[in-house]
């Protein structure tokens, strides 16, 4: 079989289970617009969004190597370190959830009720979640992927609705996505469990090859998912919680059909890659242009739907108490489209060891986003200007992503067709 028509059945195998998972998660959205209040929505929003954070760090980033080693126990070695870091950092963040209802404090004039508890366990499930994905993909298995994809949403959708039925709150959008995690976990389970097992690779050496992931690429993690949050705890802290959940459920909206195009290209793009540079395959840039230009059309699709049907839909599918929703999602419209392409392309730079090129590119996602919106707040901008202004400047960031990944992969041809 060519290396066209295997990457087209991947695709296809990935894009089928997400798509359904996908299915049932537009399907339940006006079900949960109706059942959750814009603040349950807003507060969900900032927790998930909180532990999207935490967990990006939790695993020291060693998920990301464990496709790379040739030798299998090496790659279950950085496996079962992560699982470790990932235990440490969901028992500090418990800890920290606990001093938090001690001491009666308050986030962003916010006060979080009980639903609090499950940041530390969305955090476990979520950097476990990781973990498991890129064990599956360094065994190719595309199948447990899109298992993975489909028992996710559709577990969640499933599992919010009933918890909604008993309870309004955020507990039951955030208890409701901890379990689609969880059954996420099961689907991945035969081929990665194998790599949390014992083995004899030594540990030291391993984690010396693979030093720069905790060292650099931890950190820098934590900034990168710090700066695509970014928007969603700004709007929260500057401008409470009814905004931040219209902008939550316009995330909702419009990133399902996003994460469903990237989901199905990118992940098998990343299996690709790394099985090319184990074999030192001189064909890394042909495949990234490739996927992008397979990411580019829909992506095109995506961005056009939105800025045209985005304003008479949400209301009339939602429902009128999501009065700015729609503005938020004609705002994110191009960074949305953009990401689709750079975001699961971009991991190239970490494939590639351009490690310098991640660290320049999060910081300034941080601080320029998060500038971004502070100018229109200080100017008493409304909060869809705002995440407007953040996700331009978001925009700007993953063109200019875009060409570093470029000529990262027309370097690292070259030199591989030096040896």
């Amino acid at each position: 079989m060519s290396s066209g028509s295997w990457i087209a059945r991947a695709v296809l195998k990935v894009g089928s289970g997400t798509a359904l998972g996908q299915l049932a998660a537009v399907l339940s959205a006006p079900v949960l617009a109706r059942l959750y209040a814009p603040e349950a929505f807003g507060t969900f929003a900032a927790i998930s969004a909180a532990a999207t954070v935490v967990s990006a760090f939790a695993t020291l980033r060693l998920e990301l190597a464990v496709p790379l080693p040739r030798e299998t126990n090496e790659a279950a070695a950085l496996a079962r370190v992560a699982v470790l870091a990932v235990t440490i950092a969901s028992t500090i963040c418990a800890i920290g959830v606990g001093t938090y209802h001690l001491f009666g404090a308050e986030i962003g004039g916010t006060r979080y009720g009980q639903e609090l508890w499950l940041l530390p366990v969305l955090v476990f499930l979520t950097a476990m979640y990781t973990l498991l994905s890129q064990a599956s993909l360094r065994e190719r298995a595309y199948g447990a992927i899109a298992v993975r994809a489909f028992a996710q949403n559709g577990g969640t959708a499933a599992a919010q609705i009933g918890l909604g039925l008993a309870s309004t709150g955020p507990a039951g959008l955030l208890g409701g996505q901890s379990i689609g995690r969880l059954l996420a976990l099961a689907g991945m389970a035969k081929y990665s469990v194998p790599y949390l097992r014992g083995t004899h690779a030594p540990l030291g050496a391993t984690l010396g090859r693979y030093r720069r992931f905790p060292l650099v690429l931890a950190p820098s993690a934590a900034l990168n998912v710090l700066g695509t949050s970014i928007p969603v705890l700004v709007i929260s802290q500057w401008y409470g919680a009814n905004d931040a959940g219209n902008l939550g459920v316009a995330q909702q909206v419009v990133l399902l059909p996003a994460s469903l195009i990237s989901a199905a290209i990118g992940q098998v793009f990343v299996g690709e890659l790394t099985q090319r540079l184990r074999g030192h395959q001189a064909s890394s840039r042909s495949l990234f242009l490739r996927a992008s230009g397979a990411l580019l059309v829909p992506a095109l699709v995506l961005y056009v739907g939105v800025t045209l049907l985005a304003e008479p839909i949400i209301p009339l599918v939602l429902g009128n108490q999501w009065v700015t929703a729609d503005d938020y999602a004609v705002g994110m419209a191009t960074a949305t489209a953009l990401g689709v392409v750079v975001g699961p392309l971009s991991y190239v730079l970490i494939a590639l060891d351009s490690v310098v090129a991640v660290v320049i590119i999060d910081v300034l996602r941080v601080v320029l986003v998060a500038g971004a919106g502070l100018a229109v707040w200080a100017l008493n901008g409304p909060g869809p200007t705002s995440a407007t202004a953040m996700f331009a400047t978001t925009s700007a960031l993953y063109v200019v992503t875009w060409l570093v990944c470029l000529q990262a992969t027309r370097r690292s041809d070259a030199q591989h067709r030096a040896r």
